[in-house]
């Protein structure tokens, strides 16, 4: 199922691309050297839902690596009190995740 807008206009969601930083509100991720580092290890600094040209929607998130994986790029500020345990297992989940940032 396709996502839409109230008057059925289709939403297109899919990673934010480094092109669409303009179109994007940054709130959560003020410092340029931090953006530049999620580019070059996730290739995103999260997803994003579009109407058109025009951002609607926004999720930043990090890729992960779980139980264990390492979380250098992702600043302490913003880290869920909840983190450590997840990478420690507790979930039970293993292998590539994404962890919502904001």
């Amino acid at each position: 199922m396709t996502p839409t807008l109230l008057n059925g206009s289709p939403i297109d969601v899919r990673p934010i691309r480094r092109h669409e930083l303009g179109k994007v509100l940054l709130r959560c991720l003020p410092d340029g050297g931090g953006i530049e580092t999620l580019f070059k290890t996730q290739e995103t600094i999260g997803m994003a839902a579009w109407d058109g040209d025009q951002c609607v929607a926004q999720l930043h998130c990090y890729r992960l690596v779980l139980p264990h994986g390492p979380i250098d790029h992702w600043p302490a500020w913003n880290r869920p009190f909840y983190l450590e345990a997840v990478l420690d297992g507790c979930l039970g989940i293993t292998g590539p995740v994404w962890c919502h940032a904001c």
